[in-house]
């Protein structure tokens, strides 16, 4: 199973960066609504594979969401990109994901 990087940004919560396979993604989506939390429902029209359904009610409501192949993508992303994120909130990221890659 390949590894994904998960960059997420919900309102009012700390950034979390996630390192896990899509199969590991899915269960842990469904582990936090077995345990009561609430997720967004899919909507009817909407026709998504296991992850995608997890992905899309998980992150729905988040102020930032994005996935990567590697702490290195990610990393090279946040370098590059100007989007909607604070420079707090940015550089949190990037010093997050650079913790997860660990040494260059």
């Amino acid at each position: 199973m390949t590894t994904m990087v998960f960059v997420l940004v919900p309102r009012g919560k700390p950034i979390e960066i996630l390192q896990m396979t899509a199969p590991q993604f899915v269960r842990m989506i469904g582990d936090l609504e077995a345990g009561g939390r609430y997720l967004a429902t899919l909507p009817p029209w909407r026709t998504a594979d296991e992850f995608e359904q997890a992905w899309f009610r998980y992150t729905c409501d988040m102020k930032h969401a994005r996935r990567f192949a590697s702490p290195g993508d990610a990393l090279a992303y946040y370098q590059e990109t100007a989007d909607t994120l604070s420079m707090t909130e940015h550089a949190r990221i990037l010093t997050l994901l650079q913790e997860l890659r660990g040494p260059a």
